[in-house]
C-alpha cells in the first residue's frame, strides 16, 4: 500500500506542478513577442516535467523487455537486438513502432528500418531530460545510442547478466518470462551439408551446414551456438583464421548472429591434439517453442587467398559437445550432448568452378553451294555458327581470343579466295584477326580473332558466334573447291572468369558443314529416300533383292546445266550423270555384286541429256536395285552429280552431295 500511495502521490504532485506552471505561463504567453518565444516556453515546461518525473523514479508508463541492450544501433542494423528493441518500444503505446502490420506488436522484425528509427525518436522525446538534454540535443536522432540504451535498460522489468563471451563464464543471456512449459530438453540432433560443399576462395556467406534438433517438454530460448572446425590431415593451411573471415548463423533466411574470425584471438583451441578449433556465437535470443523442430544454417565467408585451395583445403565442420545452450521457462540451462554428425567442405580455387562449353549451334548453316561471282566480291556469308555456353560457370566469362580452324580443299588458297573475315557474337562484330599458324597459302590454317571489344558472357548464359567470310571474285581454277570451319580444341579459346581458364575448363567442340564454292553450277537439296525389300524376284529360290530410291532437287544458277541420263557406282567423276555408293554395316561396299541403276528427272531433254535452265529447279530420281551375294544390311548414298555448264558439250564437273548423311537411304536387310 505504501508503494501505491507513493505512486499516486507522485502522479498528483507532477500533475499539480504541471498545472501550476501552465497557469503561470498563460500571462507571459499572451504577451509573447512571437510563436518561437511561446514554443521555447513550452519546451522548457516539458523538460521541467520530465526532470520532475526522473526525480520521482522515472517513467509515467511501464515498459518491459526481459533482455539487456548492449550495442548501439541505427537504420540498416539487423539481428536479434533490433528485434528486441522493437518489442521493447511496442510495450509502450507512446513509442510503438507500428499500429499494425510489420513492426507492430507480435509482428516485430530483425530489421532496424525507418519505422524503428521513428519509434526511437518518440522514446527519446518522451525521456528527453535523460537522453537528449545531457547530450546538449534539442531534437531526437532516431539513433539508439548509449544514453538511449542506458534509459531502456533502466526501464526493463527484467534483464540479463550480459552476453556470452569467447572467454570466461557465460551469463544467463535471456529471460524465462515469455517461455512456457517445464524443464525442456534438446533432442534428435541432425546435421547435414548445406547448399554449398565446395565454397570458393573469396565466397561470402556460403551455406555449408544445415542443423536441426527437437525441443520437448517446454519452450527454450537459444542464446549460444558453438561451431567447431577441424582441418584435413593434408591441408596446406590448417590455421582457420587464415581461411575463414566470418561465421554466421541463419534462421529462416535471417542472419541472427555472426562473428569475424580472421584473427587468431577469435578462436579457441579445444583440442590441440586433434586440431579442432571453435567459434562461439552468442546473444542469439532465439525462442523455439515446445514440440517444434529448431532449424538453423551455418554460413562461412572464405578468405580471398587460401593456401592449397583446390588441392589440399578441406575442413570438417560440426557442433561440439555442449555446443548449443538454451534456457527454458524454469530458468534451467539446456545443452546438447555428444554429437557425431560432421559435414565436410572442400575449398576450391577462386574461379575453379568457372567453365566454358563450345558446341555446334542450331543456327549452323547446312552444307550448301555458295553462289559466288566470277567478277566481284561477295557480301558477308556465314559459313559456321557455334555456341559459347557458361551454364555451369560460377562467374561471368570474358573471352579474349578465339581461334577458328579453316580448311580449304580442292586447290584454293586463303589469299586466292578469302577477302575478309569477321565474327559476329550477340550482335557485336569482331574484325581484328590474323593467321595464327601456318601460312596464308596453306589449305588448312588457324585464324586468331582478337576480341578487342570485351565479349563478356554472363554466368549461366549462352551466346552464338557466327564466322562470316567475304569472298573474292571466284577464279575459274577454284570452281567446286570447298570451305569448312571448326572450333574443336580447348586451346582454341583464351578466356577468363575469376582467373584465366585452364584448358580443362574449356570443353566441347564445333565442326561446321562443308560448303562448295561456285560462280555457276548447281545447288542440291535432298527430297526423300525409300528402300524396298523384294523377295525371290528372279528364278533363284534363295535370292532376294533390295530397291533403293533417292530423290533430290537440282537448281541451276548463272548458267544452264546438262546432265547425262545415266548413273554409276563410285566416288570419282565419270561420264555418268550421277555417282553413288553402296554401303554395308562395315562401311562402303567396294565390290558391287550385281546392281543396276536408273536416273530419271522432271527436267526436259536436250541433246540426249537432261537440261536444267538457269534459275530453275528440277527433281531427279535415282533408283538402284541391289542383288548381293552375301546377306546383310545395305544402303545407298548419292555421292555427286556430274554436269556441263553453258553448253551441252562443255567439260563436265562434279558437284558433291553434302552433307553425305543427308543424301542416303536407311539400311535394308537383304
Amino acid at each position: 500500500m505504501t508503494t501505491i500511495a507513493k505512486g499516486v502521490s507522485a502522479k498528483l504532485f507532477v500533475a499539480f506542478v504541471a498545472a501550476a506552471m501552465a497557469l503561470a505561463l498563460l500571462a507571459p504567453a499572451a504577451q509573447a513577442q512571437s510563436e518561437d518565444d511561446l514554443q521555447s516556453q513550452i519546451d522548457s515546461l516539458l523538460a521541467t516535467i520530465a526532470a520532475l518525473q526522473a526525480q520521482l523514479g522515472g517513467s509515467s508508463s511501464s515498459m518491459s523487455c526481459g533482455f539487456t541492450f548492449t550495442d548501439p544501433m541505427g537504420q540498416g542494423a539487423t539481428g536479434a537486438q533490433a528485434l528486441n528493441l522493437q518489442k521493447f518500444l511496442n510495450s509502450d503505446p507512446d513509442t510503438q513502432v507500428a499500429a499494425s502490420g510489420v513492426g507492430s506488436a507480435g509482428m516485430e522484425s530483425t530489421y532496424y528500418g525507418p519505422l524503428t528509427a521513428a519509434a526511437v525518436s518518440k522514446f527519446q522525446v518522451k525521456y528527453r531530460a535523460e537522453i537528449l538534454t545531457p547530450l546538449g540535443l534539442a531534437n531526437p536522432t532516431g539513433y539508439f545510442g548509449s544514453s538511449s540504451i542506458t534509459k531502456a535498460n533502466a526501464l526493463c522489468a527484467g534483464g540479463q547478466d550480459g552476453q556470452d563471451g569467447q572467454d570466461g563464464d557465460d551469463g544467463d543471456n535471456g529471460s524465462s518470462a515469455d517461455l512456457n512449459g517445464g524443464e525442456a530438453s534438446l533432442e534428435d540432433f541432425d546435421a547435414q551439408s548445406g547448399d554449398e560443399d565446395e565454397p570458393a576462395e573469396g565466397a561470402e556467406d556460403e551455406m555449408v551446414m544445415d542443423v536441426e534438433f527437437d525441443v520437448e517438454d517446454g519452450d527454450v530460448e537459444v542464446n549460444r551456438i558453438d561451431v567447431a572446425f577441424d582441418p584435413g590431415a593434408s591441408n596446406t593451411e590448417d590455421d582457420p583464421w587464415d581461411v575463414f573471415e566470418n561465421v554466421a548463423i541463419y534462421v529462416d533466411g535471417d542472419k541472427i548472429a555472426d562473428v569475424d574470425t580472421d584473427d587468431e584471438d577469435d578462436w579457441s583451441d579445444d583440442d590441440p591434439a586433434t586440431g579442432d578449433y571453435k567459434i562461439r556465437l552468442s546473444g542469439l535470443d532465439w525462442v523455439v517453442r515446445e514440440g517444434e523442430t529448431a532449424e538453423f544454417t551455418v554460413a562461412v565467408t572464405i578468405a580471398g587467398s587460401v593456401d592449397g585451395a583446390g588441392t589440399a583445403a578441406d575442413w570438417d565442420i560440426f557442433i561440439p559437445t555442449d555446443g548449443i545452450r538454451a534456457v527454458d521457462g524454469m530458468g534451467i540451462q539446456n545443452y546438447t550432448g555428444l554429437i557425431t554428425d560432421t559435414v565436410n567442405i572442400d575449398i576450391v580455387e577462386e574461379g575453379g568452378d568457372d567453365e566454358l562449353k563450345v558446341s555446334t549451334s542450331s543456327d549452323d548453316p547446312d552444307a550448301t553451294t555458295l553462289q559466288l561471282d566470277s567478277s566481284e566480291k561477295s557480301d558477308w556469308i556465314t559459313v559456321h555458327a557455334f555456341d559459347l555456353d557458361t551454364d555451369d560457370s560460377t562467374n561471368d566469362i570474358t573471352v579474349d581470343h578465339i581461334f577458328v580452324n579453316i580448311v580449304l580443299a580442292g586447290g584454293a588458297t586463303s589469299t586466292a579466295v578469302i577477302d575478309d573475315l569477321q565474327l559476329v557474337v550477340d550482335g557485336e562484330t569482331y574484325d581484328d584477326w590474323s593467321y595464327a599458324t601456318g601460312t596464308a597459302a596453306s589449305s588448312t590454317f588457324d585464324v586468331d580473332f582478337d576480341l578487342d571489344k570485351d565479349l563478356v558472357i554472363d554466368a549461366g548464359d549462352e551466346v552464338t558466334a557466327e564466322l562470316q567470310v567475304k569472298f573474292k571474285a571466284l577464279g575459274a581454277g577454284y570452281e567446286g573447291d570447298t570451305i569448312t570451319a571448326s572450333v574443336n580444341r580447348a586451346d582454341d579459346i583464351d578466356a577468363e572468369g575469376a582467373d584465366d581458364l585452364a584448358a580443362s575448363q574449356i570443353s566441347g567442340s564445333s565442326n561446321g558443314e562443308t560448303h562448295t564454292l561456285r560462280s555457276s553450277g548447281v545447288d542440291l537439296d535432298f527430297v526423300s529416300a525409300t528402300e524396298t525389300f523384294k523377295e525371290n524376284n528372279d528364278a533363284s529360290t534363295t535370292d532376294n533383292q533390295g530397291e533403293f530410291t533417292l530423290k533430290f532437287d537440282v537448281t541451276a544458277f548463272e548458267d544452264d546445266i546438262w546432265v547425262t541420263k545415266t548413273a554409276a557406282s563410285g566416288t570419282t567423276q565419270t561420264t555418268s550423270g550421277v555417282t553413288f555408293q553402296i554401303e554395308t554395316g562395315g562401311g562402303v561396299w567396294t565390290t558391287v555384286d550385281s546392281s543396276s541403276a536408273v536416273l530419271t528427272s522432271t527436267a526436259d531433254t536436250d541433246t540426249a541429256k537432261f537440261v536444267v535452265r538457269e534459275g530453275e529447279t528440277e527433281t531427279f530420281t535415282l533408283k538402284v536395285t541391289l542383288d548381293p551375294t552375301t546377306a546383310g544390311y545395305y544402303q545407298v548414298q548419292l555421292y555427286g552429280i556430274n554436269f556441263s555448264a553453258g553448253t551441252a558439250g562443255a567439260a563436265a564437273t562434279q558437284q558433291r552431295a553434302l552433307p553425305e548423311s543427308s543424301f542416303e537411304t536407311d539400311a535394308l536387310n537383304i
